[in-house]
This record gives C-alpha cells, sequence and structure tokens, in this order.
C-alpha cells in the first residue's frame, strides 16, 4: 500500500512537471503568439541577443567567485535487469534539472513580449552531470534535447539514457539475499566550489516497484562529497523473489538426497542396489550442471546454497560407496569368515533399538533378544564362533544405520539451511 502511495504521488509531480512543460510551449505557441504579438522574427531576434558574447564554457554567474545552484530529480521507469555476480544494474532514467542563468534573462516588453525560449543542449551552458558509479562511463546529455529559459533565467532540461550503475553485492544468503544498490550523479569536471548540485521538492521517482526477478523494498538519497565534488547518491534497496530457486533448484536437491537414502531399503538380493545409488548420483550431476548458469560464481563470499549443493552431492559418493563396501560385507556370508566384535555390536544396537523380542533368525538358528538378556535356541553346534550371527544380519545392521543417517542428512541441513538463511538474509550496508 506504502508503494502504491509513493507512486501515485510520483506520478502526480510527473503529470505537474509535464503541465508546466506544456504551459511553457504554449506560451511560445500559436495563441499567445497572435494574442501578445509575438513573431517568428521576435523570437530569433531574441534567440541570436541572448547568444551574443555567451560562453557555454563558462559557468553562468555575474559574479565568478559565487556557486550556481542546480536542482536535480531523477525519475527512474523501470528496473531493466539487476547482474548480482557481475555487480550491476540496468536502469532507464532520466534527470530533471533546474537553475538560474544569469546570463540569459530579457524583458518581455522589450522582444515582443517572448518570455519563453528554448536552446539545444550544446548551445547554452547546463550541468554537465555524469554517473559516478558506472559500468560503462555515462554522461547525462542529449544534443537533441532543448533548455527551456525563462525571461528571469530560470532553466530547466530532461536528460534520461539507460545507464548501467556498479553496485556491492553479498550473495552469502543467495537466493533469499536482500541488496543495497547506490545509483550517483556528480558534475563532472566543476568543483563543488563552483556549484551546488541540491535535491529538489521530490529527489527520487520511482515508476516500477521491480521486475521478475527483484522487488523494490525501499528508496532513499543522500549527498556525499568526494576528493571536492559533489555526489547526488539515490540508493535502491531491493529484495529477491526467490520463489523460482525453491521451486528448481531446493525441493528437487532435497527430493534426490531423499531418494538417495532409500537404496537402503532395496534387499540385497535385488541385484539392483549399486546401480541405484548410482543413478541417484548421476541424476543429481546432472542437475547441478543444468542449473549451473543460475548459481552465482562467486567466491566472495560463498553463497551457503553453494555449500548446501555440495554436502549433498558428498552425501550422493558416501551413500554409493557405503553401498559397495554392505554388499561386500554381504557376500561373506558365502566364505564362512568370523564375525567380529565391532560387527556383533552393530548388529546388537541396531536389534535392541527397534523394539523388545526382536529376532534375528537365519535358516538353522533363532536368536530372541530382550533388552536383559539374550535367549538363544540353537540348532547347530554350541562352538559357533559366531554366536547364531550371520553376514546377513551384520548387512541388514550396517543398512539400518546407513538408511537413518542419510535420511537425517537429507532433511536436518535443508532445515537448517532455510531456516538460517530466511531470517538471517540482511542488506549489505557498507
Amino acid at each position: 500500500m506504502v508503494h502504491f502511495v509513493e507512486k501515485k504521488s510520483a506520478m502526480k509531480e510527473r503529470m505537474k512537471v509535464e503541465i508546466l512543460f506544456l504551459l511553457a510551449h504554449l506560451l511560445n505557441g500559436s495563441f499567445i503568439k497572435s494574442a501578445c504579438g509575438q513573431t517568428y522574427s521576435d523570437v530569433t531576434a531574441l534567440k541570436a541577443a541572448l547568444l551574443t558574447g555567451y560562453d557555454r564554457d563558462v559557468t553562468p554567474v555575474l559574479d565568478q567567485t559565487s556557486r550556481i545552484t542546480v536542482n536535480v530529480t531523477a525519475q527512474m521507469y523501470t528496473l531493466q535487469d539487476v547482474d548480482s555476480v557481475k555487480g550491476s544494474v540496468v536502469i532507464p532514467l532520466s534527470l530533471f534539472c533546474t537553475w538560474i542563468d544569469e546570463k540569459l534573462r530579457w524583458t518581455p516588453s522589450n522582444h515582443g513580449n517572448v518570455s519563453m525560449v528554448k536552446f539545444f543542449q550544446n548551445e547554452v551552458w547546463k550541468p554537465p552531470l555524469a554517473l559516478s558509479s558506472p559500468i560503462e562511463f555515462t554522461f547525462m546529455e542529449q544534443k537533441q534535447m532543448h533548455v527551456m529559459v525563462m525571461n528571469v533565467g530560470l532553466c530547466s532540461m530532461q536528460a534520461g539514457d539507460v545507464i548501467e550503475s556498479s553496485c556491492t553485492f553479498n550473495l552469502k544468503f543467495w537466493p533469499f539475499d536482500k541488496q543495497m544498490c547506490d545509483v550517483s550523479f556528480m558534475a563532472y569536471d566543476i568543483p563543488s566550489s563552483e556549484i551546488s548540485l541540491n535535491f529538489a521538492q521530490y529527489p527520487l521517482q520511482l515508476f516500477f516497484d521491480g521486475n521478475s526477478e527483484w522487488f523494490v523494498d525501499d528508496k532513499t538519497y543522500y549527498k556525499k562529497e568526494t576528493l571536492g565534488f559533489t555526489e547526488l547518491v539515490f540508493r535502491l534497496y531491493l529484495s529477491r523473489q526467490s520463489g523460482f530457486y525453491v521451486l528448481t533448484i531446493i525441493i528437487p536437491t532435497i527430493g534426490l538426497s531423499v531418494l538417495g537414502a532409500m537404496v537402503f531399503l532395496l534387499p540385497h538380493e535385488s541385484g539392483e542396489r549399486v546401480g541405484f545409488s548410482i543413478t541417484v548420483l548421476l541424476s543429481l550431476a546432472v542437475f547441478l550442471t543444468v542449473i549451473a548458469d543460475n548459481m552465482p560464481k562467486t567466491s566472495k563470499p560463498v553463497p551457503l546454497l553453494c555449500i548446501f549443493l555440495a554436502d549433498q552431492v558428498v552425501a550422493a559418493l558416501l551413500e554409493t560407496v557405503f553401498v559397495i563396501l554392505n554388499w561386500m560385507l554381504y557376500q561373506r556370508a558365502e566364505k564362512g569368515k568370523q564375525i567380529g566384535t565391532f560387527y556383533k555390536k552393530i548388529v546388537l544396537f541396531t536389534s535392541l533399538r527397534c523394539g523388545k523380542g526382536r529376532k534375528i533368525a537365519d535358516p538353522n538358528i533363532v536368536m530372541e533378544m530382550t533388552e536383559n538378556k539374550i535367549v538363544e535356541n540353537r540348532t547347530i553346534d554350541d562352538d559357533d564362533d559366531n554366536n547364531g550371527m550371520t553376514w546377513k544380519d551384520v548387512a541388514a545392521a550396517v543398512d539400518k544405520i546407513m538408511f537413518v543417517v542419510f535420511l537425517t542428512n537429507a532433511i536436518v541441513p535443508t532445515a537448517m539451511f532455510l531456516g538460517y538463511v530466511t531470517t538471517s538474509a540482511q542488506l549489505n550496508e557498507s
């Protein structure tokens, strides 16, 4: 609602400016000419008289020790592009400037009642405003545009261009980041001792709320002195609309990570465990290749989302490794190797954790376990060193542990990442 009111107020101000321009043109139009008697020769003679002895390279004040005051309004029309990696923002804008030219004054009654004339911008003095935060140097000037001059010496001009201004972005919280971007202007070769740059009554007018990726949260403006020159700074506060990245990057990555953990639920007899885990790993790798163009290519600082994605890739690699190693444990049942104490503890741990009365059985052994004791019903020799356990039991126990570990890795880091970046993203004010 606040943005709507500001936009409506800015539009009203722009309408006022346009009405003033229209009235100025009407003053020089045919209707006024006929009413007041001004003619074409009156206007041309006045312009020639005003330019006689006029030097556009000299500041138009009679006392050259004083400063000329220029009031500036910036009108920004659209947020065309924001490149957070390159550190730039592209905005079509115009600067509306007013000042008093003490050399361009006349009495209308002495010149056919002509009260306003216009000159091309390269014919008279004008403030040499240039973008002071450029990616590409931009001078705010259009030779085909005019400077409107009233008989009291009041001059006004409007110069526009599509500017590309440099900004410093902090991509740590990408794509939930909030950024601050400054667009600043200065009188290129006139120090502040000769020119006083000031803001007009409405210094910054925005005719947009953002674009498809960015939203303008707020705006402000201020002046600063840099090496003896005055800069007018117009600041935009931007926040990224992250819905696209959540749907195309974060959710698919979480889905692939959960799917990778499911490999430990597949039975060893299926023979598809290794192939399944490799397929998930390749799917994640291909997916990251596709989205690489949308990810910021910066290391200062590294976006937290990149660290999160790297964690999921490493997890997929480890899943493949553990699937292969666990398959080796499962195959030891055919080789008759003894089960070590470490593996026995893993089986006992998972059996106790899975509930009371959990049974481990194979064709020859039935072992019933409780929290307080182990009751063995043996049908083979009591001298069996494995105490009724088989390597298949060990492989099943490892599967349970790995499933819990990798499923936790797929869920907990995601919750921590989303919670942190959405609550900690701050504007990069420096």
